[in-house]
């Protein structure tokens, strides 16, 4: 006997339009850029019409401009649970761990992200805004992250957090923009050993000590 389909309410049409849509655009920004990217490219991808996509976002600026902030919320939900659930400095070792995984294996958020940082400088300059808004983001989740170790007395209390996570973040991502253009001669893991004792060293202040 055939089960009857089905139907999907509006809103979960439209929930799952826009989940296709911020999937397409990801990957073709990851692959040829955003400047190459077309309309057309975005709705074949996704399986709709190029009318769709502009009738959902108005324009491909538009669309670029909310696919940051989506790709700031895929990173966000692919940290927060296995990150929360470590204790002590772990949390942070995790965190780069994950994000090392993503530069290995060239993961479409890492790529599209680094592409849409550049461009941002250049072709699509009224992105600028919302990369500021992503990095401001990124750096308060780091310090989110180290607060409550702040206040167990497992991070020293002179250290300012705001600061490290810049810091952080730049070296992380500097690794990345080396490694993505010049794999053969950027070893990660070792990078990483170097990266995890500069974070405790200043975390734990031991250069005061």
């Amino acid at each position: 006997m055939t089960m009857p389909k089905i139907r999907r309410s509006q809103a979960e049409r439209v929930r799952d339009s826009e989940n296709a849509l911020y999937g397409a655009t990801i990957k073709l920004i990851a692959r040829v850029g955003p400047s190459k990217m077309t309309v057309a490219d975005i709705g074949r991808e996704a399986g709709l019409s190029p009318a769709q996509v502009t009738h959902r976002f108005g324009s491909k600026s538009n669309l670029l401009y909310a696919t940051v902030r989506r790709i700031l919320e895929l990173w966000v939900e692919e940290l927060t649970q296995p990150v929360i659930a470590e204790d002590g400095l772990q949390r942070l070792e995790t965190a780069g761990h994950i994000y090392l995984k993503a530069i290995t294996h060239r993961s479409d958020l890492l790529l599209a992200q680094a592409r849409l940082t550049v461009e941002s400088h250049s072709s699509y300059a009224e992105l600028q805004p919302v990369i500021r808004e992503f990095n401001q983001q990124a750096r308060e989740t780091t310090v989110h992250l180290l607060t409550p170790l702040q206040a167990k007395g497992e991070i020293d209390a002179e250290v300012d957090l705001e600061s490290f996570a810049i810091m952080y973040l730049g070296m992380m991502r500097g690794v990345a923009s080396q490694y993505l253009v010049d794999s053969q001669n950027v070893d990660l893991n070792a990078v990483y050993d170097f990266i995890k004792i500069a974070c405790r060293k200043v975390l734990l202040n031991e250069s005061r000590k």
